[in-house]
């Protein structure tokens, strides 16, 4: 009888599914007789069937809103809070989940989305997910009901919990405190072990903050993280630096994640506090921090040792000392050169300027020497004693990586599948200790030289020619693309040339 139940209850859920389309299809070709008798079937079978029917228009909600939210930045941010809020409501209402009404992955699927959205989308999102975790079902199990759904899929160590800090007003500061005092969002925090804190747009400037509005906030979540075993730091700048940094503290961190920018000597301080306060745990350290304002040392040189660090990253260096990360990293295995810039903005300046259409090409070359001048250095510093002293110095190491990409639109506008490498093995050879990774490398050159050539050019018009060209986003995209593989050639070439015996 059961099975029959389950037989019954899927073959009226397709009906539905088949009645819905079919009075659509009635509608648009104007067959207003064949609509009406769909839509008699339709409604008895709602009536003989309500939960079925709750269920299908239910998930139907669900998977608009979720799709909405998977669209970003094309969607306005009221209509994906609009969005966020329902997928919510439907999480945690009490009756739909004891009757398994709710589609609880499509909405954490949406909610995932919002949460790498807009602050203010994210941070309804989060509100959400607190809710859920919060509301308790009665006569059921915690495991399987929403709210253990949630919190397991949050707590869950390969998938980072992105938190966006609040904004610096009283009412932001008091409901992020308010959430920290509570038993089951402390606890959760407490059971984390993977977290991004993403920087709203605090700036650089301290003085013009009430820092005391997020003081006691800093401190409950500081205090909060001791099972965190990975942090991501990003888009930090030194508001946030000064703020949140000193506050944190994490006796099991295994990896640290900083990117952002520093130009003060106050927040350097900061970062090389939380480092060195957890470097004798520390196996993972990545620094892709912008510092060239303070005209200070790298940050690396200033670390203490770091025992336990087998994979480190680091922005291109100005001034690199080989030796260094040896001393620094004794058990060294993996070395990561970051190097993000503005480049499609940079490049779309260029075009801008060109003023003869067959000059295009070779201004855009020049430019982009003298505007990426220091990775170009950085190149032929690391081929001239760079790999030699970087083998001696460290016994361990095994492969050598550059990494670029195009920051024009914000620190996280460009995903993972859009950062470019390169990279280097370490071999046998006391003349070469380190070869180029022919299949990544020329991976790499291959989709930047297509992307490079994808805009043919085009004919100006005669406005054009005598006020100046206007420059598409695809113009500056394949000029840009056309820039980081002239950068990416001036690391691989050389290694290229020796390996061909040139």
């Amino acid at each position: 009888a059961r099975s029959k139940s389950l037989l019954n209850e899927e073959s009226a859920e397709e009906a539905i599914r088949r009645l819905s389309h079919e009075i659509s299809e009635a509608i648009a070709v104007d067959d207003a007789a064949r609509a009406q008798q769909a839509q008699r079937e339709l409604l008895q079978i709602q009536l003989d069937k309500p939960s079925v029917a709750c269920r299908h228009l239910i998930r139907e909600d669900c998977i608009s809103a979720s799709a909405l939210l998977r669209l970003g930045e094309r969607v306005p941010i009221r209509a994906r809070v609009h969005a966020v809020k329902k997928l919510g409501r439907w999480l945690r209402w009490p009756q739909a989940a004891k009757k398994d009404l709710v589609p609880v992955s499509i909405i954490l699927e949406g909610l995932l989305h919002a949460l790498r959205s807009a602050p203010e989308v994210a941070w309804t999102a989060q509100c959400a997910l607190f809710h859920v975790v919060r509301c308790n079902v009665e006569a059921q199990n915690v495991k399987e009901a929403a709210r253990g759904k949630v919190a397991r899929m949050l707590l869950d160590g390969n998938t980072d919990f992105p938190l966006c800090l609040p904004e610096l007003t009283e009412r932001a500061a008091k409901a992020y405190d308010a959430a920290l005092r509570v038993s089951m969002v402390r606890c959760f925090f407490t059971q984390l072990q993977s977290l991004t804190l993403i920087d709203p747009g605090y700036g650089e400037s301290w003085e013009t903050y009430d820092t005391a509005l997020l003081g006691s906030f800093a401190q409950r979540l500081g205090k909060s993280l001791y099972s965190l075993r990975s942090l991501k730091v990003f888009g930090f700048e030194d508001c946030a630096i000064k703020l949140i940094l000193p506050s944190l503290w994490m006796p099991k961190l295994r990896s640290l994640k900083m990117v952002g920018c520093c130009q003060q000597k106050q927040s350097q301080k900061a970062i090389l506090t939380l480092i060195n306060r957890n470097r004798s745990q520390l196996e993972e350290l990545e620094l892709n921090l912008w510092t060239d304002v303070i005209e200070a040392e790298d940050p690396v040189t200033e670390l203490e040792l770091l025992p336990k660090v087998t994979r480190l990253s680091q922005r291109v260096p100005l001034l690199p000392t080989w030796r260094h990360f040896g001393q620094l990293c004794p058990l060294l295995e993996e070395l990561t050169f970051v190097y993000d810039q503005d480049i499609a903005l940079n490049a779309a300046e260029v075009l801008i300027d060109v003023e003869d259409p067959s000059e295009e090409a070779e201004m855009l070359a020049e430019r982009t020497k003298h505007i990426y001048r220091d990775a170009v250095r950085f190149a032929a510093q690391l081929h001239a004693g760079g790999f030699e002293g970087l083998a001696q110095s460290c016994p361990h190491l095994k492969v050598i990586r550059f990494k670029m990409w195009d920051n024009s639109f914000g620190y996280n506008s460009a995903p993972a599948q859009e950062h470019f490498s390169i990279s280097w093995r370490r071999s046998e050879n006391p003349r070469r200790p380190f070869l180029r990774n022919s299949h990544e490398n020329n991976a790499t050159r291959t989709i930047l030289e297509e992307r490079a050539h994808a805009v043919h050019q085009r004919e100006w018009t005669e406005e054009e020619l005598e006020e100046g060209r206007d420059v598409t986003e695809e113009e500056a995209m394949a000029a840009a693309a056309a820039a980081m593989l002239q950068v990416m050639r001036c690391f691989d070439d050389a290694s290229l040339e020796a390996e061909l015996g040139l």
